[in-house]
């Protein structure tokens, strides 16, 4: 569960506002952060099903549970 939740915290950092105004000034992309936005919200929605299904199975599934200590 920790790591779950360190893994979705990560991805939430992704559309961050405050890490995508930087990512535009670091990269000089200025005025351009809705399309950092729109870039990267897809990614971090197709992460975000990808964690969950894999938590899903290490909490549910077999030969996965092997795989959580406990």
């Amino acid at each position: 569960m920790g790591a779950a939740n360190s893994s979705g915290g990560v991805m939430g950092k992704m559309i961050d506002a405050q890490s995508i105004v930087v990512a535009s000034t670091a990269t000089r992309w200025y005025g351009h952060e809705g399309d950092i936005l729109r870039y990267v919200f897809f990614h971090s929605i197709a992460l975000a099903s990808l964690v969950g299904v894999f938590v899903t199975l290490q909490a549910y599934v077999y030969p996965f549970t092997a795989l959580v200590i406990k």
